[in-house]
């Protein structure tokens, strides 16, 4: 009771106050001593030190450098106020992170993936925070323009949602922006993403697999899904197959809905006893179209569910939003998830004072959930 006495006297200074008096107690440099031997205002040095982008990056670059020949070291006391202070206090609008959709003509980002937008829009207004879309196809919506658009306003954050081509690249002027990404299908720039573990994904979809006894599991993935996943989900399948006796390894097969003579062709010559498929729904229509049962002749499964808000035992099954997709198993990349961790890291750079195309590009892998459905055997 005693500590949260103090800890609540403490959040009542100012914090200007809170600075004046630990700068008098202690030997640290401070801010205000870069300051003075600068020349500029306390100000400025608290915004280069934030590498805010109102200041210009020479500014930046020399109060920064300025700061580490003198030694300083940021105050842990006053960081742990400042968090204190604002696990606290009620959430209020700190304004607008930007949803910045680059798909073309009547599909968008936010109906390709209905669970991403869903989630990120309640973890922005859980923070403070509200999510508004903006959409690249509108007429005369240059990157230019929505560049201007979104300064205008004030509005820095920005999450990019899956791109509609598989090599999509992006012009804004990104110096002003604190974004993410949350697929591989934005190739230029590199920015910090949160995605799915793909490869954790296809080693724990062949685990449940080899559980169930499966001994020649095979893979069908569309040409595009591969470039789109940066071939990871087919490298570990590949992978994988080198524990597996050379009469067991089965060549992948890179096909499109629109060729179900191959996977017949492929499934007559392998004969796989488990098929993994990017595209589920499409592979169990082409096998049930040429008399061949699901699972008593082949299992099938999804390395990730073609409609994301689908799974297993989920509200879309329970109330048959997708009936198509009822009774396939598979991995749940839960894109829930991922929405939240972006809004998370989004928040956290604004909240840095971190924009711009990052020297690192840092990547958040989310595991996903692996879905039981009757596509599959049951484990003996």
């Amino acid at each position: 009771m005693g500590a949260r006495f103090i800890l609540l006297k403490l959040s009542s200074l100012s914090f200007f106050n809170l600075y004046r008096n630990h700068s008098l107690m202690s030997p640290r440099v401070t801010l205000k001593r870069i300051a003075e031997k600068a020349g500029v205002h306390l100000s400025t040095v608290s915004l280069a030190l934030r590498n805010h982008p109102s200041l210009p990056a020479g500014t930046r670059e020399r109060l920064q450098s300025l700061a580490k020949e003198m030694g300083y070291r940021p105050d842990p006391m006053l960081a742990s106020l400042v968090a204190y202070r604002t696990s606290t206090r009620e959430a209020s609008d700190h304004g607008v992170i930007a949803w910045v959709d680059a798909w073309r003509g009547a599909k968008s980002a936010r109906a390709a993936y209905p669970e991403l937008w869903t989630a990120a829009v309640a973890r922005a207004a859980s923070l403070g925070w509200r999510l508004e879309e903006f959409r690249m196809d509108q007429e005369g919506l240059t990157p230019v323009k929505l560049s201007r658009i979104l300064r205008t306003r004030n509005i820095t954050g920005v999450l990019i949602p899956p791109l509609q081509t598989q090599a999509g690249e992006m012009e804004l002027e990104w110096p002003w922006f604190s974004a993410v990404a949350t697929s591989h299908t934005l190739l230029w720039p590199p920015l910090h993403r949160v995605v799915p573990h793909q490869m954790r994904n296809m080693q724990l979809l062949l685990s449940e697999l080899l559980s169930r006894s499966y001994k020649r599991p095979g893979l069908v993935i569309a040409a595009e899904v591969n470039e789109r996943t940066r071939h990871y989900w087919r490298a570990t399948f590949l992978d994988a197959q080198q524990a597996l006796p050379k009469t067991r390894q089965l060549p992948v097969l890179l096909t499109n809905a629109d060729e179900p003579d191959r996977l017949i062709g492929w499934f007559k010559r392998q004969r796989p006893d488990v098929i993994i498929a990017s595209d589920v729904f499409t592979a169990r229509e082409i096998l049930q179209a040429n008399g061949l049962d699901v699972p008593g002749d082949v299992g099938l499964a999804g390395v990730a569910f073609a409609t994301e808000a689908w799974r297993p035992g989920g509200q879309a099954e329970l109330d048959g939003s997708f009936p198509a997709y009822a009774g396939l198993a598979g991995i749940d990349e839960r894109f829930g998830v991922i929405g939240e961790s972006a809004i998370d890291t989004i928040v956290a750079m604004l909240h840095r004072n971190e924009t711009g195309i990052p020297k690192v590009a840092k990547h958040i892998m989310i595991e996903g959930l692996w879905c039981d459905a009757p596509s599959i055997r049951r484990r003996e």
